[in-house]
């Protein structure tokens, strides 16, 4: 538009999902179809969404078996400590697999991981119930997990959430 408004492009859940860059902290979408973003595993879910403001308490084995696991007591969701093609006491064996969305979520459907077979893709909210919560410079980053419960992670992981209508774009 010459005047400068905006055309609402109408995107929809079908084609396009939300991710969050853990080194960021940013929330963007991007088409299922791309393969661009790793895979991180949540169980335990039960339909929850995890308050906006929780205890910080967690229960890990890193560094301990080969397929770590982290236990957010606050939100009773358990995580796998490795993105998808790693595992190891600290996650050091393999590499790191960029992936559709698609096999985002069969990547965590099929998981077997800590003796444990009901793995999901995480949403939105339970992955952004992972940021920091300091307060000054950076406090919306997502990179400093609790400290000895994951690997480092400095990517982009899908979530199982769908990107809503939006009237600008």
């Amino acid at each position: 538009d010459p005047n400068g408004s905006y055309l609402s492009t109408g995107l929809t859940s079908s084609s396009n999902w939300q991710r969050m860059n853990m080194s960021t902290g940013e929330i963007s979408w991007l088409n299922k179809t791309t393969q661009m973003d790793a895979g991180l595993c949540v169980r335990g879910t039960n339909g929850r969404v995890p308050a906006a403001t929780h205890r910080r308490c967690f229960r890990t084995n890193y560094e301990s078996t080969a397929e770590p696991t982290a236990e957010d007591l606050g939100t009773e969701l358990t995580w796998s400590s490795c993105l998808a093609g790693t595992a190891g006491t600290t996650c050091q064996n393999g590499s790191m697999e960029m992936m559709t969305h698609s096999q985002a979520v069969a990547y965590c459907d099929d998981l077997v991981w800590g003796n444990h077979d009901d793995w999901t893709l995480p949403s939105l909210d339970q992955l952004l119930s992972l940021r920091s919560v300091r307060t000054g410079a950076g406090n919306n980053r997502a990179a400093r997990f609790p400290e000895g419960a994951f690997a480092e992670v400095y990517t982009t992981v899908w979530t199982s959430s769908t990107v809503p209508r939006e009237g600008y774009n």
